[in-house]
């Protein structure tokens, strides 16, 4: 039996190792770096990066998990869309009305997964000709 399955390379250690990349590269290239482009700016397009690395996987988190009909691949991916809203929540988004948008394009997206996930599975279970005798 194989010690690493491409399920746990791909739902630990990948994120594990961008993560520890993400680190590695703030660490060691922001003290350099400020020297040559203003901290700030510079500090936008690390975040930037590493939010889309982040949504990135949501995203397919959700998308494995709704094709594969695979529950804990959408409980997860679903999580990490409401961690990123929360965490998202005080530094992204200025007004009251914007943040109030957020939670509901997250709970119209969680809604959608969830309609598309159930649709799936129903499809899956429900017999091919119902009522009927192979």
């Amino acid at each position: 039996k194989r010690l690493i399955t491409p399920e746990f390379r791909n739902q630990v250690l990948a994120p594990l190792f961008i993560a520890t990349t993400y680190l590695i590269a703030w660490g060691t290239i922001m003290p350099s770096a400020s020297q040559f482009f203003d901290q700030k700016a510079f500090s936008i397009v690390i975040g930037i990066i590493a939010n889309a690395i982040f949504i990135y996987h949501i995203v397919a988190s959700l998308w494995a998990g709704c094709r594969d009909i695979v529950l804990r691949r959408v409980v997860v991916g679903s999580l990490m869309l409401a961690v990123w809203i929360f965490a998202r929540f005080a530094d992204l988004f200025d007004s009251l009305l914007a943040r109030g948008a957020m939670f509901i394009v997250m709970g119209a997206a969680l809604f959608a997964v969830a309609v598309i996930y159930h649709r799936k599975k129903k499809k899956v279970s429900t017999p091919i000709n119902p009522g009927k005798e192979p």
